[in-house]
């Protein structure tokens, strides 16, 4: 990249060099300063390109808010203009917090995008000299497990940290049924203190770390908030309707924070809708531009089978959706890169 400064512009942040802006300022423009700024000159544009198609990427934004075609992105209509930029890499941030490195093709891996990855496959790769084979190499970074047969076909999209995340989440979860069982929960509260420490504990190990940036493995496995929601169906008949209000607004409500933008989406839009021909609505969130919406995990949360946001609960739906969704994209992520080889045990 060139070092060198614009002495055309009397604009102030042009005096900086192109890639102080390009790295370390542009990423830091929230998308609706970015496109702003990407409409006052060629050379804004041109310079926000990269930038603006990480972040329409990562919070898999729509190509407007008006289209009629409620399933085209934005990413797709800037790599249309710029497709070499498909396979650079850059940082960007995803709605829930999570610091990403890698490029626009990984970003929709990472978040588990199959449908703008079938898109990208379908439209863009053509485009690229050697497309395909740079996109096999940028998927077997992402998952490094992919060509371990003693695995299943899940476990190899996961990364070490994906791994032990679930792992820990699996333990908080056995702790906060337990803790649940001792408290009557008054309210939208829990009342005994272990209560409060078993969740607090599973949110934190959900949270995104400041010191972390992911570079491989998904982003947020869809399997954990399957593994939430069936800890409610295994409860929903022994524990009142207290717990299960509690359980829903601070556990499943909680967890939804930090979901990646397209299951967001995937939320908001009902999985009571999944079938072998859905799709997210890209303009369909409960996610925004700005971030997670104020009182989610605490005063709502998202009932994922029908979309609705939900304060009470009846009988709470979307544990074998959620299962199918994450069976749908763990098979879009294998079957579009069938090319790559499989290691068998042993060899």
């Amino acid at each position: 990249m060139a070092n060198s400064r614009s002495d055309k512009s009397l604009f102030p942040l042009f005096q900086l060099y192109e890639d102080v802006r390009i790295m370390h300022v542009y990423p830091n423009f929230s998308m609706h300063e970015m496109s702003l700024f990407a409409r006052t000159s060629h050379q804004s544009e041109n310079e926000t390109s990269q930038a603006r198609l990480l972040m329409s990427a990562a919070y898999a934004l729509p190509e407007s808010y008006q289209q009629k075609y409620t399933t085209k992105l934005a990413a797709i209509a800037i790599l249309k203009k710029y497709p070499e930029l498909l396979f650079k890499k850059g940082y960007v941030k995803d709605p829930a917090g999570h610091l990403i490195y890698g490029s626009a093709y990984q970003v929709f891996l990472g978040a588990g995008d199959i449908w703008a990855r079938k898109t990208v496959h379908e439209e863009i790769i053509p485009l690229i000299e050697n497309g395909e084979a740079i996109a096999e190499k940028q998927y077997k970074e992402q998952f490094p497990r992919h060509a371990d047969e003693s695995l299943t076909e899940e476990e190899r999209l996961y990364d070490d940290r994906n791994i032990a995340q679930i792992a820990q989440v699996d333990e908080d979860l056995e702790e906060i049924a337990a803790a649940f069982e001792e408290d009557p929960c008054t309210g939208d509260t829990p009342t005994k203190q272990r209560t409060i420490d078993a969740i607090d504990s599973l949110l934190l190990h959900l949270a995104p770390n400041e010191e972390e940036v992911i570079k491989t493995g998904m982003h947020m496995p869809p399997k954990i908030m399957e593994m939430i929601h069936k800890v409610y169906d295994e409860h929903y008949r022994p524990w009142p309707v207290e717990k299960l209000r509690v359980y829903s607004l601070k556990v499943i409500g909680g967890a939804e924070k930090v979901a990646t933008a397209v299951d967001a989406q995937c939320y908001k839009k009902g999985l009571s809708h999944l079938d072998k021909n859905f799709e997210p609505a890209r303009g369909v969130s409960y996610l925004t531009s700005y971030g997670v919406p104020t009182g989610l995990g605490d005063s709502f949360f998202i009932d994922v089978y029908t979309g609705w946001p939900a304060r009470d609960t009846g009988l709470l739906r979307g544990s074998e959706e959620l299962g199918a969704l994450c069976r749908t994209k763990t098979s879009g992520l294998q079957s579009l890169c069938s090319h790559a080889e499989v290691k068998r045990p042993g060899v």
